[in-house]
């Protein structure tokens, strides 16, 4: 069996839009490959600059007892309107949800 070689172009009709659209597309993988590198590479460094720079806040045990109630109190204030919805509209036209405070409920 012999192998034969043969010169043969391919001779193809584009527009021109296409032709732009195709050069820049070749043109925006050198630009990918360049950004993303730096982008993977900075990655790192970017994440070790933001655990660094964290706000570092230490809570003494009253604070956290203060923040604690009024999270509760806030609870119980939402529940009591939340009953006091519900016994307001026991007669069936109560609709699917509420507002209250500007949160969405559902019932």
């Amino acid at each position: 069996m012999k192998c034969t070689i043969k010169k043969e172009e391919l001779e193809l009709n584009v527009s021109f839009p296409i032709y732009v659209i195709g050069l820049i597309s070749f043109l925006s993988w050198f630009l990918f490959i360049v950004f993303g590198g730096i982008g993977i590479a900075a990655i790192p460094m970017d994440l070790i600059r933001a655990f660094i720079g964290r706000p570092k806040k230490n809570f003494t045990k009253e604070e956290i007892e203060v923040m604690r109630y009024k999270l509760v109190q806030d609870s119980l204030k939402v529940k009591e309107e939340l009953e006091n919805f519900k016994q307001n509209n026991s007669d069936g036209t109560a609709t699917k949800s509420c507002k209250i405070n500007k949160i969405y409920i559902q019932i």
